[in-house]
């Protein structure tokens, strides 16, 4: 079984956990439990402990016990959950102990492949009542190689929809024998989607706690989420008319730096720092834009990252959505186009499945030439590459 990372010094954390034991009522036992869903958290102190803590103040005021959950185990984080009396459960050691969720998850999975025949197709699965096909078509793209979903005949989809499955059908089990009251998430997207929505129909409240601050978890009546954006919305519209010029002057200091790489997370960091910035007239010289013509720009998304985290669109996926914009945009010569990646696509494995390789064989229409041998004889490196109508294979001639 993988085992659980958690990047810290154990010094640092063995001082942490001697001081902090004692100092925290018992609320590993319990007829009702807060759950701290931390199985797509960054495990680091800033992310951690500030869910650990809402879930102790929960806790007290539901008179209730807590139970931490991570996809493996980790002695360091069990001593230090240890110390504040929260329980410590592995997802993994949870399906083992759960044969019967095991098979049920083998049938429910067969049935999928069975009736689905495209990603579209399995995005309509539920289980227990709720959507769960976004969240697997989610899941299985941000821990894959993959960037859209076909077909889900493939080793990679069956393995993740059957571990998913297994999970929540063990979850579900193991909710019945530890009655939730209260979930306290981390992400709106992927697997932890449906484990919300989960802890939803057994009774729970949930919020999401982070670094940056808490809000309650909404779901519509068929389970879906309702997301942040539509909450933000209306809240910024209320605020619009009352935002000062010092505060504009605040937000354009803030963009400045991020732009500069000064500022957000550690992956916002990376994509902008050492950026260049050129001026309309140098990006017009330096890329040979035609002054004469329009110019737009493609902003792509990342392929893989929480696709229908704003609900479902007009495309499959992000992936859907770029291939279709360019196939467009091929067609129109009166206008230049731009195409931009995503500043922070090299956290999200695009590397494997990129907007070059995209651009390269629906933009760049060279002569498809069609060799009956392979130069090198490398015969399994010759099936694997995808040579399109417009693209030159380099492992035949």
């Amino acid at each position: 079984m993988k085992r659980e990372d958690f990047p810290i010094d154990k010094g640092l954390v063995d001082e942490f956990i001697k001081l902090n034991t004692g100092k925290w009522s018992d609320s590993t036992v319990s007829d009702k439990y807060v759950y701290i869903n931390m199985s797509m958290v960054r495990m680091q102190m800033a992310w951690v402990m500030p869910k650990l803590l809402y879930a102790k103040g929960v806790a007290d005021k539901e008179n209730a016990g807590c139970i931490a959950l991570t996809w493996g185990e980790n002695e360091v984080l069990s001593g230090l959950f240890a110390s504040m009396s929260i329980k410590h459960v592995s997802l993994e050691s949870m399906n083992r102990k759960d044969i019967k969720a095991f098979f049920l998850a083998g049938f429910k999975t067969l049935g999928i492949l069975l009736k689905c025949k495209t990603g579209e197709d399995f995005k309509k699965v539920k289980l227990f009542g709720i959507p769960v096909g976004l969240s697997l078509y989610e899941d299985i793209l941000r821990t894959s190689t993959m960037s859209t979903i076909r077909s889900l005949r493939n080793k990679t989809c069956i393995k993740k929809i059957f571990h998913l499955l297994w999970m929540m059908y063990a979850l579900k089990d193991y909710i019945k024998k530890y009655p939730a009251c209260f979930n306290i998430a981390d992400d709106l997207a992927y697997h932890e989607w449906m484990q919300t929505a989960l802890f939803k129909i057994s009774g729970a409240k949930s919020h999401n706690v982070s670094v940056v601050g808490m809000e309650e978890i909404l779901l519509d009546d068929k389970l879906h989420t309702v997301r942040r954006g539509i909450i933000r919305h209306e809240v910024y519209e209320k605020m619009i008319g009352s935002v000062t010029d010092e505060q504009v002057a605040i937000a354009d200091e803030t963009l400045a730096k991020r732009f500069a790489g000064l500022n957000g997370r550690d992956i916002d960091r990376q994509a902008f720092a050492g950026k260049k910035v050129l001026s309309k007239e140098d990006f017009v010289n330096k890329f040979g834009i035609d002054s004469s013509k329009k110019t737009a720009v493609i902003m792509a998304h990342t392929f893989t990252d929480a696709v229908f985290n704003y609900g479902v669109s007009f495309y499959k996926d992000y992936y859907d959505w770029l291939e279709r914009t360019l196939k467009i945009a091929r067609e129109i010569t009166d206008v230049n186009f731009i195409l931009k990646p995503h500043p922070t696509r090299a956290a999200y494995h695009e590397d494997k499945d990129s907007i070059e390789m995209m651009y390269e064989r629906l933009c760049q229409r060279r002569e498809y030439q069609k060799y009956s041998r392979c130069r090198d004889n490398n015969r399994r490196q010759c099936r694997r590459r995808v040579c399109m109508p417009w693209r030159t294979c380099h492992h035949y001639g």
